[in-house]
């Protein structure tokens, strides 16, 4: 049995639970650079970085596991707004956010609630042997306390010297985008709830989890080079390399074909491509171009598809990486992704309107109006109508 205050982790380990708690705020750029020493890179760095390696599935020191971390902190220059922590190792999750307003921040807050409520307050859970447990936790909570501000920096910074608080700051980035954000979100909040619903719906499809997983492998795998490290770099495979690149050799000898394979993952690249660029013209000019609500329905499905793709392989293109490369514009991965969402959006707004205005709004009812004919109309004008003849046969 574990001892009391830990439980017993899938492991065998004891699991125990760490609280660290300050009234100090942080350094946004310390605290940043130690977090993706200790447990690994952020999810925006991965998303945003290509050929990151894969993401961390835990974080160990000797024989001590970091399970899971979350909290509150406190940055100086935030007295406004809280950040947020949050790392799993069973979910592959690391993030660091713009969390809401401190309590004393909010309307109508007392004076109790607002002492004491900026804080640095972070919870871990561990497991690993005590005495393992007991070194990691001091160690982990020295550099966190390098983490804080000094007594020197609070005095500067209350006479006024700012020269800490770069605004090329990470965190300083993110509040910015927050504070941009903000009032795009309430003003779109009741659409950005119908697309909330269509995005919970497709993660409803039986298989969808299964599809994500498969999806994050296979780019993580080919934007590493996973298979071709294992091939190259495996003992057991080594005569078997040595033969194929002996042969390899032979051939280039006899045939004087050289630069056969890399001709041949050209026009793969090629025909990659131009397939990508049929795909992105066809999508987004369909949504403007297409009538039929038929059309426009497929062209949603497939706009709601290639978000959660996007979405499930932190904002990569599945055809860019098979393709190693691509003639598209070079966009941020979120970009794109936001590229996508306003395709759907645009689409589902297509089909709200033919449901309200008719069928092929608006081009049917523009053509009708400039030529005075509605276009089924026409349409039928240009069947010729059969001449109906009558055989009377009188006995």
């Amino acid at each position: 049995m574990a001892p009391a205050g830990q439980t017993e982790a899938s492991s065998g380990l004891p699991q125990v639970h760490i609280g660290f708690v300050r009234r100090r705020p942080m350094h946004p750029e310390r605290f940043f650079a130690l977090v993706r020493r200790r447990f690994g890179p952020l999810d925006s760095d991965l998303s945003c970085s290509y050929g990151s390696g894969p993401k961390p599935q835990g974080t160990g020191t000797g024989e001590v596991h970091v399970l899971s971390g979350s909290g509150c902190l406190w940055f100086i220059g935030s007295d406004d707004m809280c950040a947020e922590w949050f790392f799993s190792s069973s979910a592959s999750r690391h993030l660091l956010r713009c969390g809401g307003p401190w309590p004393a921040e909010q309307a109508g807050a007392t004076e109790t609630a607002a002492a004491g409520s900026r804080r640095v307050d972070l919870s871990l859970e561990v497991s690993g042997a005590p005495a393992d447990v007991d070194a990691w936790k001091a160690s982990l909570f020295s550099e966190l306390n390098d983490c804080l501000i000094t007594r020197a920096e609070a005095v500067a910074l209350e006479e006024g010297d700012t020269r800490m608080l770069s605004p090329q700051c990470e965190w300083e980035e993110m509040r910015a985008v927050q504070e941009n954000l903000s009032p795009w979100v309430v003003h779109w909040w009741p659409l950005l709830r119908v697309l909330h619903g269509i995005t919970t719906m497709v993660t409803a499809i039986p298989g969808f989890g299964l599809l994500q997983t498969v999806g994050r492998s296979l780019a993580t795998r080919v934007r590493t080079g996973a298979w071709a490290r294992i091939f190259c770099d495996s003992s057991v495979n080594a005569g078997i390399h040595a033969e194929v690149r002996g042969c390899e050799a032979l051939c280039r000898d006899v045939t004087g074909a050289t630069h056969s394979g890399e001709t041949l993952r050209r026009i793969r690249s090629l025909l990659l491509d131009v397939a990508h660029w049929a795909f992105v013209v066809m999508s987004f000019g369909g949504a403007i171009v297409l009538r039929a609500p038929e059309s426009l329905a497929f062209t949603a499905a497939i706009a709601a598809a290639a978000l959660a793709f996007r979405l499930s392989m932190r904002n990569r293109c599945i055809i860019t990486s098979v393709a190693r490369g691509s003639s598209l514009p070079r966009i941020s991965g979120k970009t794109v992704t936001n590229f996508f969402l306003t395709l759907l959006v645009v689409t589902v707004i297509r089909l709200l309107l033919q449901l309200i205005f008719g069928r092929g709004f608006p081009w049917d009812q523009a053509i009708a109006a400039i030529s005075g004919h509605h276009p089924s109309a026409m349409v039928a004008q240009a069947v010729p109508h059969q001449e109906h003849t009558e055989l009377h046969i009188h006995v």
